[in-house]
């Protein structure tokens, strides 16, 4: 069964109810909209979005209980890691953090009976955001200084472009989380949307998705596309007419699309002059059972409050001394909470797959999901960042429940179809 949007009326009380419970993703998108010219509110209105939830959580009383074993399982773990760090200011603020995805999947078990307001809130969002971001081409053509342009300590203003074009990012001011956006709700769309302008929603999504230049995101949308589509070879052709097709129309910004990319995949990968991959050449060399403390390697506190793991490990920051973190997450798991505590964590992170049956729409799009999820956080820190999780891990329970109540209602409809003779 896939879902169609309907106008029928709803109570006001019940609206309001629906408004409420999808308050938390209202309150942590203003706050990324807000990072950029008021942090200081940005901030507190990212708090009241893990109040909202927090306070949801409790209110409706219902939670999984899968999901509350593993975490207290870990909970004297993370303590143990509290206090052995260097900084117990580093670790207040960067154990804060390792709630984020915990308190995240709670919030979602409160949703799992409102898979179909998940999917017209994700829906109606994607949209707004794609066509939000003609008004941003059109003021980046009129030479208009945007709300999401950043500013050097000298005022000088630039914005992130990838071959002489702004890259796409929508109402939400990142090109990485408006490619996130449109990867999520395009599979969404895909596997539960049924209506007339389908294909010219799908559409509008993988343009939106390819104009963010995000490579984190335009990566595992083709890895994806590919393992799930019957005709694979249709793919492959599909993607090498387009790339002649734009190569014909724009062959220099096709060129200098690929040269960025070899760019990314030499300092990233094969060369390994980054911070990135010196985070990993410290993980598979120091990583042990037990780790260093919360706040000591790879995130914003690490850096913040001066760690001495950088020093002791002789970490080489390449060019980009400037970052607050190592830009890259599982790294900075393993050397904190060691090998023992990040094991557990990530199964808190995953447990919404820990079961033994599943439906196979239902396994496809959560494992979408969570592959999307992880590909991005081996390059960013993703999984410490509301916005990604919320646009995540918000779907996984919801998804089940509906693919159940699915299976459900057509076992009801086929028994009805065919009596019993007594």
């Amino acid at each position: 069964m896939k879902i169609t949007l309907t106008y029928s009326r709803i109570s006001f009380e019940k609206a309001i109810s629906k408004l409420l419970l999808m308050s938390p993703f209202i309150t942590v998108f203003i706050s990324d909209i807000l990072q950029f010219t008021q942090k200081d509110l940005s901030g507190n209105i990212k708090f009241l979005s893990l109040f909202l939830m927090f306070g949801l959580v409790i209110i409706k009383r219902k939670v999984n209980i899968k999901l509350v074993f593993l975490f207290l399982i870990f909970l004297p773990i993370f303590f143990y890691h509290y206090f052995i760090s260097f900084s117990i200011n580093a670790a207040t603020e960067e154990g804060i953090r390792y709630f984020f995805p915990v308190l995240i999947l709670f919030y979602a078990y409160t949703l799992r009976k409102n898979f179909s307001v998940l999917l017209y809130f994700f829906l109606f969002f994607t949209i707004l955001n794609d066509l939000w971001q003609i008004i941003n081409y059109i003021n980046w053509i009129r030479g208009v200084d945007q709300w999401f342009y950043n500013r050097t300590k000298d005022g000088i203003v630039f914005y992130n472009t990838i071959s002489g074009v702004l890259r796409g990012t929508g109402l939400l001011g990142f090109f990485g989380t408006f490619g996130f956006l449109n990867l999520i709700t395009f599979y969404l769309v895909k596997y539960y949307y049924s209506g007339k302008l389908k294909t010219l929603i799908l559409t509008i999504m993988v343009i939106s998705l390819f104009l963010s230049f995000s490579y984190k995101a335009i990566g595992p949308f083709l890895i994806i596309l590919f393992l799930t589509h019957k005709n694979k070879l249709k793919i492959v052709l599909t993607v090498i007419y387009i790339l002649i097709l734009s190569f014909i129309i724009y062959p220099i910004k096709v060129l200098n699309f690929f040269e960025n990319a070899m760019v990314r995949l030499n300092l990233y990968i094969f060369e390994g002059n980054s911070a990135r991959s010196e985070s990993y050449r410290v993980m598979f060399s120091k990583s042990g059972f037990f780790g260093r403390g919360i706040g000591t390697f790879g995130g914003p506190s690490s850096t913040k409050f001066n760690s001495p793991l950088y020093n002791e490990f002789n970490f080489n920051w390449y060019e980009t001394t400037h970052l607050a973190t190592t830009d890259t997450y599982f790294p900075h798991l393993f050397i904190e909470i060691g090998v023992i505590g990040a094991l557990i964590y990530l199964l808190i992170i995953i447990s919404p797959l820990l079961k033994r049956t599943f439906f196979k729409r239902e396994y496809i799009m959560i494992s979408i999901i969570y592959f999307s999820l992880f590909f991005d956080s081996m390059f960013s820190y993703s999984l410490n960042n509301l916005s990604y999780l919320i646009l995540s891990l918000s779907l996984v329970y919801a998804i089940s429940y509906f693919e159940r109540e699915n299976y459900k209602f057509r076992v009801t409809q086929k028994s009805n179809t065919n009596p019993k003779i007594k």
